[in-house]
């Protein structure tokens, strides 16, 4: 599978996740429409911090970590 973003491709594995990270913001909403999710202030608070962690430390935090920190904001 993969998902087309602005006619370009976004390759994912075999879970569906992105091969390469991809931080624009015309990305969430074509994967949450493929789940058929909509995505609501609450996602975009997750996916703002997923993303500035990914790019402070090259990896996601762990779910214990993110929450703790995701409380805090």
């Amino acid at each position: 599978m993969s998902y087309v973003v602005n006619g370009e491709e976004l390759e994912t594995g075999d879970e569906d996740f992105l091969l390469e990270a991809n931080f624009s913001d015309d990305v969430p909403p074509v994967i949450a429409a493929a789940e058929k999710i909509t995505l609501t202030d609450e996602h975009w608070t997750v996916i703002n911090y997923l993303r500035d962690k990914y790019k402070e430390d090259g990896q996601t935090p762990n779910f214990r970590n993110m929450l703790a920190e995701i409380e805090d904001m």
